[in-house]
């Protein structure tokens, strides 16, 4: 699992403010310390990710074996303004934390809140910055791809899936399970299966 800068056991280190640059980083470090058959996975902001990192992997002669993009929009559909980015207060952040994907689960005292409302902002203004400031090569990956998302995530529509179709010159499927942008929670083993699985070759959309 990649671990980004500036949280979980990284949490001292200075967030990511480029994503090609943390691709590039985590692309050199899966090709010096992985063998055999690579599968890879990222949801929602992840699944960029998971595409440039696919792009730089493949260019360095470790290409995956398939992709798996899950809850995620294509690289060219992740416009987000910097500036706007940079001028949210603290009430535009706790706008954005309850009526977006990202909001945490429920905490239990008014303490809790600004705790956890503390490590989030910094997280959040980090993902967003990387995306706005993002521009993608819109260079189709040559590996087998997968789109994945939840059936009634009101955030990814089965438009923003399908739109992954050219993305990859080669093999591409997209399929839904059931839940919203967090569906994977739910069904942890269908998941699995699905990221396992990849691409069934002779199988239409569903």
């Amino acid at each position: 699992m990649l671990q980004y800068p500036g949280r979980g056991p990284r949490i001292s280190e200075p967030h990511a403010s480029s994503l090609p640059a943390l691709a590039a980083e985590a692309a050199h470090d899966i090709a010096r310390h992985t063998t055999g058959e690579l599968v890879m996975a990222g949801h929602s902001m992840g699944g960029v990710l998971c595409y440039e990192i696919a792009s730089k992997l493949t260019t360095m002669g470790r290409p995956p074996a398939w992709v798996v993009v899950s809850a995620a929009r294509t690289p060219d559909r992740n416009r987000l303004d910097s500036a706007r980015v940079l001028s949210m207060t603290r009430e535009d952040w706790l706008a954005e934390i309850a009526g977006g994907p990202a909001a945490p689960a429920s905490p239990t005292s008014p303490t809790e809140t600004d705790e956890v409302t503390d490590l989030v902002i910094p997280v959040m203004r980090a993902d967003y910055l990387m995306l706005a400031r993002y521009q993608p090569a819109q260079v189709p990956l040559t590996v087998p791809l997968l789109a994945l998302g939840g059936a009634t995530d009101p955030w990814i529509t089965d438009d923003h899936l399908t739109a992954w179709s050219t993305w990859t010159t080669t093999h591409f499927e997209r399929r839904t399970l059931p839940g919203a942008h967090f569906y994977y929670r739910d069904q942890p083993a269908e998941f699995c299966a699905a990221i396992r699985e990849g691409p069934r070759r002779s199988v239409s959309w569903v």
